[in-house]
């Protein structure tokens, strides 16, 4: 399909970041993680959101996917 955007995949610290996430639900963790969320997760989240908004959209016009990071497809942690 034209105009795809290229997806390579989720880093492994995406899943490394949900187990210490995990281990240290709190918001003083997170505030002190919060660029290692963007990196990890909010941004390759976003980059996956985008390849499949093509094939969604070729299934159905009523299928979304929207990589905005917030009030977007991506909905929160």
């Amino acid at each position: 399909m034209p105009g795809l955007t290229v997806f390579t995949g989720f880093p492994a610290d995406l899943f490394r970041f949900f187990t210490d996430l995990e281990a240290n639900n709190n918001r003083d963790w997170f505030n002190a993680a919060r660029e290692r969320y963007a990196e990890s997760v909010v941004q390759p989240m976003s980059e996956f959101i985008s390849a499949m908004q093509p094939r969604l959209k070729a299934i159905s016009s009523n299928y979304i996917a929207d990589p905005k990071p917030y009030g977007g497809s991506m909905f929160r942690i």
